[in-house]
Formats: C-alpha cells, structure tokens, sequence
C-alpha cells in the first residue's frame, strides 16, 4: 500500500507561494481538528536555547496538550542558526507519529546537511514530500496574474495582460534565482489595479497610469529600441523613463545609463563570444542568464556585430564622462547618443 507523507519540504525562492499555501493548510487544520493542534516554531528564532528547542520535542514526540492530531510548522530549517533544531528533527522525524503532520521550510535547501539527506531518504521511503516553488515565469506568470487578479475581484483585458507579463519577464530575466519579480509587490499591484478598474477589466493604460510596472522594465524598452534601429521609440522612452527634466538634475539619466551600461557590456561579452564560436550554454553560465534569454537576445542582436556592439558601448562611456563633468548638454547629448546609434552610417 502507497504510504501518505506526513512530513513535507516546501523551500524555493518564492515565498509568497508557500505563505500562501501554508495559511490554507492551517485554517483548514484549525476548522478541521482546531488550533490548539498548530504549532510554529523559526529556527532563526530558536537558535541553541535548550528550552525553546523543547518545545520542539514536545510537538515532534507528540506530546501536546489541546489535540490529537498536529500540525507543526518549522521555518529556517537550514538557516545556519538551525543547528539545535536540525540535530532535533534527525533524532524524532523518522519516528514522528502517523497523527502528527510537519511542514518545513527554507527559501534554500542546503543538500550537504544530514538533515537534507535524511529528508531524501524519507522521500524514497514516501513519508517526505519535497515540493520546490520557483518563481513562475513565461505562462506560469500569465496564469499567477489571472488568478490573483480573480482573487480580489478583477481581470485582465487580454492585450494588458501581454504588456504587464512581457515587461515583468524583461525585468526579471537575467537570473531565475535572483529574478527582481517580488510576487508579493505583484499582489499588492494587482490588488491596485482591481480597485483602480472599478470592476471593468485591467487595461494597459490602468497599468501606465498607477506605475505598476517599475522604471526597469521602460529600460528594457529603451535598449531594445536601440537594438532595432527605431530612433522614435528610444527617444519617446528616454524622456519617458526620466520624467521632466531640469537642467543640472542628472540623477534620473545616470540611474537610466547605469542600466544601459550593464545592459551594452553584456551584449557584447555575447556577440564576442558568439563570434568566437561558444555555444549558449556557455554563453548562459557566462553572463548568469537563462539559455532562453541567450537565444532571445541573440535573435535581438542578430543585425549587430562585436565592432557595432563596441561602438555603442564606447558612446555609452563618452556619455557618462559628458554627464558626470558637466562639459555638455546633458539631455541632448543623449539625444545624440540616440540618434547615432539608431542611425545606420552614412
């Protein structure tokens, strides 16, 4: 007979996702078995003191007082302050009781730890699930922000739903496990949007006009309109990115430079060594990005080489040197950047 798990692992870096189910998990137990039967203990918290690792026994050997049945929830179980707790969950996990649930969690799960191979072990034995939650990207974002935006009430008109994921997505491509989507900023965005919308669907115009989107995703536009050739785009998103202007304020165009910097060197590390023959795995492992941002940026720069790459990061440099000394026109010798990389030579 299939065993039941009685024990589960839910780590990954989204935490909103795990919040969310564990408060599901404790107001069914509560309605079910009562709240009595609900302990929570944070490794962070507990450290090495022996009396509040005790109570951690107590729950694990089952010795409780108001239920039956438990359910005992464990946070930072491999936070480096997670000894005493660990060494706890080695000695009582294997014979924790049929009528005790426990849930630990941890943003990372550090496999070397007697208790991460422990909790293998249980997994092969099928008393242990280990669920990972990664933050979702792709479809799995369209699906998230439909259903939060069900949940408090909204929707998405089909067109806005496009805009909100793709510019997400160019914000948090660069590095799954440090993507820059906080699906908890995301919620409270959405949350917004509804009450903003007043019951008729999100539109991309409801999204501009509450700023949901932040200022990274409009650089992304910037430098893809750059790639493209499209002087109108880039410059229409400069002066947007930026705000009004005054002269002297250059803080809004360094903070837009500084990305496009980052941006322009990683492009041509990729041109250089996509010239060089490098596949993109390599390429990926390189830069810390996605294979699938390698392939995307790839097709972007298709119409660019490593001497066109240079260029533009050379104009870059000269730029950040007119700005910081003041020898220039600020704005216009963006402009002028612009428009020299935008236009093809005469």
């Amino acid at each position: 007979m299939k065993k039941t798990p009685n024990i589960y692992l839910f780590c990954g870096p989204d935490s909103f996702s795990i919040t969310e189910k564990i408060t599901s998990w404790k107001a069914r137990f509560a309605q079910k078995y009562g709240a009595g039967g609900i302990s929570v203990f944070d490794c962070e918290e507990l450290g090495d003191d022996v009396l509040m690792l005790q109570g951690v026994k107590n729950a694990l050997s089952g010795r409780t007082l108001f239920s039956a049945i438990s359910l005992i929830i464990i946070k930072n179980v491999f936070s480096k302050k997670a000894g005493g707790c660990q060494e706890m969950l080695c000695r009582y996990l294997p014979a924790l009781s049929s009528d005790a649930f426990c849930v630990l969690i941890d943003e990372k799960r550090d496999p070397k730890s007697e208790l991460s191979k422990l909790l293998t072990q249980l997994s092969k034995e099928g008393v242990c699930s280990i669920e990972e939650f990664i933050i979702p990207a792709g479809h799995a974002l369209k699906k998230w922000l439909v259903a939060r935006a069900q949940h408090h009430g909204g929707s998405f008109e089909p067109r806005a739903l496009v805009f909100f994921t793709g510019a997400l997505e160019q914000q948090g491509d660069t590095k799954e496990d440090a993507s820059g989507i906080s699906l908890w900023h995301l919620d409270n965005e959405i949350r917004k949007l509804v009450s903003y919308s007043a019951g008729k669907p999100i539109t991309a115009a409801a999204i501009e006009a509450l700023s949901c989107l932040p200022a990274s995703a409009h650089i992304f536009e910037l430098s893809d309109a750059l790639l493209a050739g499209n002087t109108a785009t880039a410059l229409h998103n400069i002066h947007r990115l930026i705000g009004p202007y005054k002269t002297g304020m250059h803080a809004p165009l360094l903070r837009a430079l500084a990305f496009l910097m980052t941006q322009f060197r990683s492009f041509l590390i990729l041109k250089n060594m996509e010239e060089g023959g490098e596949p993109e795995q390599v390429i990926a492992e390189t830069l810390s990005w996605n294979p699938r941002r390698v392939w995307v940026v790839r097709n972007k720069l298709s119409r660019h080489t490593t001497t066109s790459m240079k260029s533009a990061y050379t104009g870059l440099l000269d730029l950040e040197r007119i700005i910081k000394t003041g020898s220039g026109d600020a704005l216009l010798s963006f402009d002028i950047f612009i428009k020299k990389t935008t236009e093809p030579a005469q």
